[in-house]
């Protein structure tokens, strides 16, 4: 029997604190959790392995979450990942330009994990992971 290989999560935050929240709400439950602190490790990371989801904080030194998203979605070898932007701004223009950018969802900081793990269950069910 072929084992189905778990699905990836690349957490991208330049917050080392905030990644390991998410991480803790994220262990245990079976996914592949990876981390990168800017948007050029996040690009890296994304061209090594394609994430099923990356959680993209929006604002990250270099490369900011908008840009890093944009590239993704450009990329037909990386569009598959579902791209969940998080920031703590909560002004609609953010949440127009994270969908332009090519984002599934806009998450507002500050997030509940439970909320968390909720929105990318629904990511991975969505694309059929």
């Amino acid at each position: 029997m072929e084992l189905t290989p778990a699905a990836s999560i690349l957490i991208v935050d330049d917050q080392p604190d905030l990644r390991l929240l998410i991480r803790l709400t994220f262990e245990g439950q079976g996914y592949d959790l990876r981390e990168a602190a800017t948007g050029e490790a996040a690009l890296a990371a994304c061209a090594s392995r394609v994430p099923d989801v990356v959680l993209l904080d929006v604002m990250l030194p270099g490369i900011d979450g908008y840009e890093v998203c944009q590239r993704l979605k450009a990329d037909p070898h990386l569009a598959r990942a579902r791209i969940v932007l998080m920031t703590a701004g909560h002004q609609e223009t953010e949440r127009i330009r994270a969908r332009e950018a090519g984002a599934e969802l806009y998450l507002a900081k500050p997030f509940s994990p439970a909320q968390l793990l909720e929105l990318v269950q629904s990511q991975l069910a969505l694309r059929g992971g």
